[in-house]
């Protein structure tokens, strides 16, 4: 399994996106989210700016309004929609929202843990609907597959 190191600058860079997209979506009446330090939303923003720094590549931009649409990174033509948990139990699940459009091909799952992002496994998008199920994990029905589930995954550097 590939572990990603998150340094301290990282951290700081997540923070403030995470509160540069919370003041937005106040300024443009949109709701909002809980951007702690534990939440998913804060998780994506640093696993984005860790892999774009490991791959080699410019990380997000803030888009007034929104964030970056569903997809993370292109890696060769691949749009790649990485999923962040904070879950460090035996088989994490993948998990997606129920009703919503997901514009990517490819979605990777990976989990915070002591500094380290852990790349627990990817899944194209086909194949995560074939196989998910539904579950409330306590925030209403989600579809989710479990970590047994996905195929092994692997960021490589494109250019340093």
């Amino acid at each position: 399994m590939q572990r990603l190191k998150i340094s301290l600058e990282q951290f700081a860079i997540a923070r403030r996106v995470a509160d540069s997209i919370k003041e937005d979506r106040i300024k443009c009446d949109m709701n909002e989210h809980d951007f702690t330090s534990g939440s998913s939303d804060f998780l994506g923003f640093l696993a984005e700016v860790v892999i774009d720094d490991y791959i080699g590549i410019d990380r997000p931009k803030l888009i007034m309004g929104g964030t970056d649409g569903g997809v993370d990174v292109c890696i060769k033509g691949v749009n790649v929609d990485v999923k962040a948990s904070g879950y460090d139990g035996d088989n994490p699940c993948l998990i997606l929202f129920k009703d919503k459009a997901y514009p990517c091909d490819y979605f990777v799952l990976v989990v915070l843990k002591n500094y380290y992002f852990s790349v627990i496994g990817g899944i194209s998008k086909k194949d995560f609907f074939e196989k998910c199920e539904e579950n409330d994990f306590g925030h209403g029905p989600r579809l989710f597959v479990s970590a047994d589930k996905l195929e092994n995954y692997r960021f490589k550097e494109l250019k340093k």
